[in-house]
């Protein structure tokens, strides 16, 4: 079923495999029998993506790409509240950050819960959330 060649220094697996939608998001299904390596990566992809848009976008505004919020939502085809929302994580405290990219941050951590009334001091954020201790 798995088939392996070595060809130049080079290792080629071929493994069949099926793809499926599921919720929007296209999945690939190992093959019966063959079981897949499990995501212990701690990495939340959803709030790491909305971080990575919060800098992108405060970058792109400060640099002049778009002239204002009103450009980017009809260039990003968004909403001004969630664009609102989403720089809002810019002011996050470093530790907070940084637990979210290295997929630390508490697990039960939403994106949810960092756009409604987060405090704006640092060490209340880490407080709020659970950090002091990480």
């Amino acid at each position: 079923m798995i088939e392996t060649s070595i060809k130049d220094g080079e290792m080629s697996v071929f493994m069949p495999l099926k793809l499926k939608k599921r919720g929007g998001r296209k999945m690939v299904l190992a093959p019966e029998g063959v079981q897949p390596p499990a995501d212990d990566s701690g990495v939340d992809m959803t709030l790491l993506k909305a971080l990575v848009k919060a800098h992108l976008w405060q970058r792109q505004l400060k640099s002049g790409k778009y002239s204002g919020m009103k450009e980017l939502c009809e260039r990003e085809s968004i909403t001004a509240k969630y664009a609102q929302l989403i720089l809002r994580l810019n002011f996050l405290a470093p530790k907070l950050k940084e637990a979210i990219i290295d997929g630390t941050q508490p697990r039960h951590l939403k994106l949810a819960d960092l756009m409604n009334n987060v405090p704006l001091l640092w060490n209340e954020q880490e407080e709020m959330f659970g950090l002091q201790i990480l």
